[in-house]
């Protein structure tokens, strides 16, 4: 199967060769792969490693106030957003030479936790 017809046939859940894959990695983390397997750019890292190159789309949406709200851990965030385009707030990591964003608080860390869940109005989430 090619990508295509692996992610369009997982999407509509039909039979698949194997699970189709995707790569989100820091930019850091990138540049060493892209050098290993001697390519320079993103879509030829992806067919070096037989990957599937599923592609995500994120809004680089601004509040009221004019800040980044539009970026997504993983997704771009590491450019500058402090907020997903959900309004999450997120928080910049530094680990080695890696930086990346990630979510600082919850949106929902209000609710009482049992057992290491948390629960809402009775539901586990």
């Amino acid at each position: 199967m090619t990508a295509n017809e692996r992610i369009r046939a997982a999407l509509e859940r039909r039979p698949v060769d194997r699970i189709p894959v995707d790569l989100w990695c820091t930019p850091e983390i990138g540049a060493v792969l892209r050098s290993y397997c001697g390519v320079t750019t993103d879509l030829d890292l992806f067919r070096a490693l037989g990957l599937d190159n599923i592609v995500w789309v994120f809004v680089d949406d601004r509040s009221r106030e004019g800040e980044r709200a539009g970026a997504q851990s993983g997704g771009g965030a590491e450019s500058g957003g402090s907020r997903t385009m959900w309004g999450v707030p997120l928080r910049d990591v530094q680990a080695g030479p890696a930086h990346y964003a990630e979510f600082g608080n919850p949106p929902r860390d209000d609710r009482k936790r049992v057992g290491g869940a948390a629960m809402s109005g009775g539901v586990v989430g």
